[in-house]
């Protein structure tokens, strides 16, 4: 999500490179190795950028790189930190640099994963999420001298909550939020705040359906440049916003997690406020099936 806020408030203007430019630098970097690469489709996609599937040396695999600016490069540097320090060897991955004119660039080379993982309840999907997210907090000790840097770049809970309270003002200026809602927020921000800034573990902070994917049998969390510092809770919550679960909503099992750890409304509630913010920014609030507004009071029908 951070990533997403930066990319649109500052980068959405960027000029974008054609993916056969990636192309042509990929297939010139394994040449070099004297191996062979083939590049079977290409995707100007997401915030980073671009992404590639193909096969080398007769594997599959999937190759990710980023938009042309520091800002991008370092979160492809940063997912590549994240997968390496948890998966190791488990699973084949590289990191490689690549020549384009004008610019030096990263990318990601790793083996294709064959699907994702399908959930099937509530408490088996929390479960499946915990079993990811053991994976993380065992590579905390190899993630443990980059914290610094990754709070430095502003990837933390603390620069959500400030993004928070400004998208609070932003919204109810252009009528998106009512003055009820925009004054319970305010005082869920001043309730939970201040503890909720104490950002002790890392997270993905961008944790879909979509990112937990299989290799054999085994789930494997990708897409980490949004990777930060937070509650052990954020992804879970991160995860309960997405419209898929929505119909977990008024289960018995949501509503004993939620009064378990008493912050996950309000987590949810900020997370929404933000996806409602970009949803402004990058201009798909137009398409939502719900508006922003009558997706955060769902939540407080609940309490």
């Amino acid at each position: 999500m951070i990533s997403k806020i930066i990319h649109y408030e500052h980068y959405s203007s960027l000029h974008d490179i054609a993916p056969d430019y990636y192309s042509d630098a990929i297939t010139r970097y394994f040449a070099r190795e004297g191996k062979k690469i083939e590049i079977s489709d290409s995707h100007l996609k997401g915030t980073l950028g671009v992404t590639l599937g193909g096969s080398l040396d007769g594997k599959p695999v999937f190759i990710k790189s980023h938009r042309p600016s520091a800002f991008h490069q370092y979160n492809l540097d940063k997912e590549f930190l994240f997968l390496h320090s948890i998966y190791g060897t488990s699973l084949f991955l590289r990191k490689i640099h690549l020549s384009i004119p004008g610019s030096q660039f990263s990318a990601i080379v790793m083996e294709e994963l064959c699907g994702n993982v399908v959930f099937d309840s509530l408490e088996q999907d929390i479960t499946t999420i915990e079993t990811c997210l053991a994976g993380l907090e065992g590579a905390s000790s190899r993630l443990e001298p980059h914290r610094k840097s990754i709070v430095q770049a502003d990837y933390c809970f603390s620069f959500l909550f400030e993004k928070a309270s400004f998208a609070l003002k932003f919204l109810d200026s252009r009528g998106f939020i009512n003055k009820k809602l925009k004054y319970r927020l305010e005082h869920a921000f001043v309730n939970h705040g201040y503890e909720a800034l104490s950002e002790q573990y890392f997270c993905h902070g961008d944790l879909s359906s979509k990112n937990i994917m299989l290799l054999g049998t085994k789930p494997i969390l990708v897409d980490w440049e949004d990777a930060m510092l937070g509650s052990k809770i954020f992804d879970i919550c991160y995860w309960l916003t997405f419209m898929d679960q929505r119909k977990h909503y008024n289960s018995g099992y949501f509503r004993e997690f939620a009064a378990k750890n008493g912050d996950v409304l309000f987590y949810m509630s900020v997370i929404l406020l933000l996806k409602g913010y970009l949803s402004v920014l990058d201009g798909s609030v137009s398409h939502n099936s719900l508006s922003i507004q009558e997706r955060i009071e769902e939540l407080y029908d609940l309490i």
